[in-house]
């Protein structure tokens, strides 16, 4: 996400790096120099959260696109009820049921939710107060009967 981030940053032109790269002067340098200074002194400081409750949703709407016949995903992750990442995409193969959506969907939700926990831990000092929920709406993917 941040990497897709930096690379539309730097295809559309952030303005204020732009704006500070043109004739850079003394002005510029000491700006540097404290910047660095800050992030010299900051990089073992951490955010604090504690009992963090972590949910997530996914969906999947199983050969719906008459063209190619590929199931769409739909998945929204919730930190302490704020939605932090969303998402809908095509899957990226042709699935034979609607349960087999349903997984795949529930794979790249749970791949999502993998990536998410691993960016909080690395940032912040992150408690999770359970285990992370997945929910989705479909009674046969969530236990095969």
């Amino acid at each position: 996400m941040m990497k897709n981030s930096l690379e539309k940053d730097q295809k559309e032109g952030d303005p204020w790096s732009h704006r500070l790269t043109e004739n850079p002067g003394i002005t510029h340098w000491n700006g540097l120099l404290k910047l660095l200074g800050y992030i010299s002194y900051s990089k073992n400081l951490r955010l604090n959260l504690s009992n963090i409750q972590e949910t997530a949703d996914s969906d999947a709407d199983f050969a719906n696109n008459r063209d190619d016949r590929i199931s769409m995903n739909g998945q929204i992750v919730f930190i302490d009820q704020v939605p932090v990442t969303w998402r809908s995409f095509k899957q990226k193969s042709i699935c034979l049921s609607s349960m087999e959506s349903e997984f795949v969907a529930l794979t790249e939700t749970a791949k999502e939710l993998i990536w998410l926990q691993r960016i909080l831990t690395e940032c912040v000092e992150f408690n999770l107060v359970s285990l992370t929920a997945l929910f989705t709406k479909q009674r046969v993917s969530a236990g095969i009967e």
